[in-house]
């Protein structure tokens, strides 16, 4: 793997002349068995936050090759399969969340003062509650038929991907990733007003793209000369400041559906952290806005 945790294993090698669909067959054999081996080691350690963590970057990274080779895979259960990882991420999320909510709550104990305990007492209560809630959900099917399904989905779409015979005078992996990164960026660009935003949802779609772009990034990173690589790494960090913002938007929004917890100072501190994290990310963003 590379040098981030979760982040892609390089499969490809460096020649960008290599011929599309080889390449894609590479990352799709790749993909499919590192999702496998992150889901057998949650499912083996399944109170592992950080192996929940990688699996839903290793499902995020499947849906995001899906996607860009969309038209490829069609005739082969492409559609489908992302469907059903998907819906596997949705769940997986809600434990997520709920972790990520607990973290953010021990942090801010150590920050609150002494009328703070009472505070989150109350506040862990309910968030154990409602992440012991989501666990079952996800545990039911541990060994159930959507895990099952998805896995054979995943082994017969790689399989069948990988006996496309080769093209005819083949687009070059080099300048599908070049077009690919082009148009992501693209997007983004369009999108940019979103970034300038403070509400929780135009935030969050600015962050769904700028994770494209970033998932685009490590799946080819070895195809990047030393300039694009910096940028991959500054959209990155623009998107990772961005995630610390929705960790708190998230515990935030929590707060709100409790009726009768007031958690005034645990409220208040958080907003106050919230607006100095997206301070952080305006920065970040304006860097990376400069090399799109």
């Amino acid at each position: 793997m590379n040098g981030r945790m979760g982040e892609s294993v390089d499969v490809l090698d460096r020649d960008a002349a290599t011929p599309r669909r080889l390449a894609a067959q590479q990352l799709f054999a790749c993909q499919g068995a590192e999702f496998r081996r992150l889901a057998e080691a949650w499912r083996s350690a399944p109170d592992d936050e950080e192996a929940l963590h990688r699996l839903r970057i290793g499902l995020r990274r499947f849906r995001v090759l899906l996607r860009v080779f969309e038209a490829d895979t069609l005739d082969h259960g492409g559609r489908t399969l992302r469907a059903s990882l998907s819906a596997l991420g949705d769940r997986l999320g809600v434990v997520r969340d709920h972790d990520v909510m607990l973290a953010q709550l021990r942090k801010a104990e150590r920050k609150l003062d002494d009328s703070a305990p009472e505070e989150v007492a109350a506040v862990e209560s309910r968030l154990r509650v409602r992440r012991q809630a989501a666990w079952r959900k996800v545990q039911g099917g541990l060994r159930g038929r959507a895990w099952i399904r998805t896995f054979a989905l995943t082994d017969r779409f790689v399989a069948r991907f990988a006996a496309d015979p080769p093209e005819t005078n083949p687009q070059t992996v080099g300048g599908f990733f070049d077009k690919e990164f082009k148009k992501h960026v693209r997007k983004i660009r369009r999108s940019a007003a979103l970034a300038d935003a403070v509400d929780v949802e135009s935030l969050h779609q600015f962050r769904i793209r700028l994770r494209r772009l970033r998932y685009l990034g490590d799946l080819f990173a070895p195809l990047a000369d030393r300039r694009l690589a910096k940028t991959i790494t500054l959209v990155h960090d623009a998107e990772q400041s961005l995630g610390r913002v929705h960790d708190l938007d998230l515990a935030l929004a929590f707060l709100d559906g409790q009726a009768g917890l007031r958690a005034v100072g645990l409220r208040a501190h958080w907003e106050g952290l919230r607006a100095r994290r997206l301070r952080r990310f305006q920065r970040a963003w304006a860097i990376c806005r400069r090399r799109l």
